[in-house]
């Protein structure tokens, strides 16, 4: 009833698909690190263009 190849078979695609599902998650979290990292980066430069800004007019002023 059960063929050890079968069973061998079904053992492998079992632990084929967790190394999958493992590797695959894993590797969604390194992309959206990424992406808060660049997201808080693009926000830090809008800070310090009006920074600039802010500075480049009170020169203007005096």
């Amino acid at each position: 009833m059960f063929d050890p190849v079968y069973v061998f078979r079904w053992i492998v695609a079992i632990f084929v698909a967790g190394f999958i599902g493992y590797f695959g998650k894993f590797l969604a979290k390194i992309v959206i690190s990424k992406l808060h990292k660049r997201k808080e980066k693009e926000k830090l430069d809008k800070y310090r263009f009006k920074l600039e800004k802010e500075k480049i007019r009170k020169k203007l002023k005096n």
